[in-house]
């Protein structure tokens, strides 16, 4: 079966991009293959192959059959509006607003926002960039800072997402100028107004954009994209798109009745890409908390890489299959509840089908009645 990736003429805001390459020419990975017309971003291939065909809304191209990590690098720019615009970043969120356009803005005295505030209760890839790479995003606020002339940088991230926020401390012991703050666990929260008046106890009128507040926030994933971009030489391509493919083939070959809560990023991964879905797969828009925890209940198993989500499952005693290589709740494996298999296509499917947990489950957390015990102690202080 040919490998057929589609590329979107229009992955930002603005004008549809034009097409910089011709059908049947070889391209690589990180090569430029489209550029703006007007108001927008370069679109760079995340497979090597042969352009199939070329319309007016997409470039369509044939991977090869051995893919690499590989990359075409962007040409060297003498400053970071111009690197940002070589890298095709747009804002990662999901406004897709080209990122060059909102660097040239002189911002003296004014502030850089990293948005970490991921609203979805199924959607954690901001809390695995910051615990894994958290100076990604920290090296992306210094370019930001000083091609804006900002004076500082925020990290707004949930208070509830303790492990980045360690990372977080850890990695800023040193740094002066960018502070950490930690918002409450609402919706949506990660609205960039919403965001400055938690910072700032500031409503922006309706009509207002961040920077009559001399803020310009930027997603987690997109200063990522800056670093990347400034000392890599990386375009903005999918890292490896083969492990969102796994996962689909993995759903798609289980016959199982699933339930997918797709995020608009990863529906626009899956729609660029041409991914299919079989039958048995029910995509469904993102739910709130409440939602999400009526549909854990209501699972037989739980397929995720979110770290809350695995503990979740496990209090509501439901199997637990976790994509990810490594876990923090590694009690809950060692309890025999929860399976680590990273992207493994065969570990998900044979998780999917066979994983059964052990008959009896310890009590590892408690018995869910320190609260009571902390009300009688605070009652015999006050008699």
């Amino acid at each position: 079966m040919e490998k057929l990736y589609k590329f979107s003429l229009k992955m930002h805001v603005g004008a549809p991009d034009v097409s910089c390459v011709k059908e049947g020419q070889k391209v690589k990975r990180g090569e430029c293959i489209a550029e703006p017309n007007g108001l927008g971003a370069k679109i760079h291939t995340s497979v090597s192959g042969v352009v199939e065909k070329i319309t007016d809304k997409e470039i369509i191209i044939k991977a090869d059959e051995n893919q690499t990590k590989e990359f075409v690098k962007i040409k060297k720019c003498d400053n970071l509006v111009d690197t940002v615009f070589e890298a095709g970043i747009v804002g990662a969120g999901g406004a897709g607003f080209p990122t060059h356009i909102k660097l040239k803005a002189d911002n003296k005295d004014g502030y850089i926002i990293a948005n970490c505030v991921e609203c979805e209760p199924a959607l954690h890839h901001n809390m695995k960039v910051i615990e894994e790479t958290p100076e990604l995003i920290i090296n992306g606020i210094k370019y930001a800072m000083k091609a804006t002339n900002s004076k500082k940088g925020y990290i707004a991230i949930k208070a509830k997402h303790e492990k980045a926020v360690r990372v977080l401390e850890e990695a800023l012991k040193n740094v002066r100028d960018i502070e950490i703050k930690l918002l409450k666990d609402l919706y949506p929260m990660g609205e960039e107004r919403a965001i400055i008046n938690a910072i700032f106890d500031k409503w922006l009128d309706v009509t207002e954009l961040p920077i009559s507040a001399k803020c310009i926030v930027m997603n987690a994933e997109t200063l990522a994209n800056i670093t990347r971009a400034v000392e890599e030489g990386k375009p903005v391509i999918a890292n490896d798109i083969n492990r969102l493919k796994n996962i689909i083939e993995a759903l798609n070959k289980s016959g199982k009745k699933i339930v997918l809560p797709l995020h608009p990023r990863t529906k626009k991964y899956i729609e660029d890409y041409n991914f299919q879905f079989s039958d048995n797969i029910r995509l469904i828009e993102p739910v709130g908390y409440l939602d999400m925890i009526t549909l854990e209940m209501n699972s037989q198993k739980i397929v995720t890489d979110s770290g809350g989500v695995q503990k979740e499952a496990f209090f509501m005693k439901k199997p637990c299959i976790t994509m990810r290589d490594e876990t923090e709740w590694v009690e809950t494996v060692e309890n025999g509840w929860n399976v680590v298999v990273g992207t493994d296509k065969n570990k998900i499917l044979n998780s999917i089908l066979n994983f059964q947990p052990n008959v009896c489950q310890k009590s590892i957390f408690g018995d869910g009645k320190a609260s009571y015990k902390i009300l009688d102690i605070i009652n015999d202080i006050f008699k």
